[in-house]
């Protein structure tokens, strides 16, 4: 989890994915708004919360 933040990182296969949406989400929200974006792991999977 700690890597899903960097750019070209995938999950998915090389045909699939580019790895760059979360990389970007994050730079825009961070850098563009001075907000953050975190994410945790839940007994119901992935939470991703915005603060800005």
């Amino acid at each position: 989890m700690g890597r899903i933040f960097d750019p070209y990182f995938t999950t998915k296969g090389p045909q699939t994915g580019t790895g760059v949406g979360l990389f970007m989400s994050k730079t825009i929200i961070e850098k563009n708004m001075g907000g953050m974006l975190a994410v945790r792991n839940t007994a119901n999977g992935a939470e991703f919360w915005i603060k800005v």
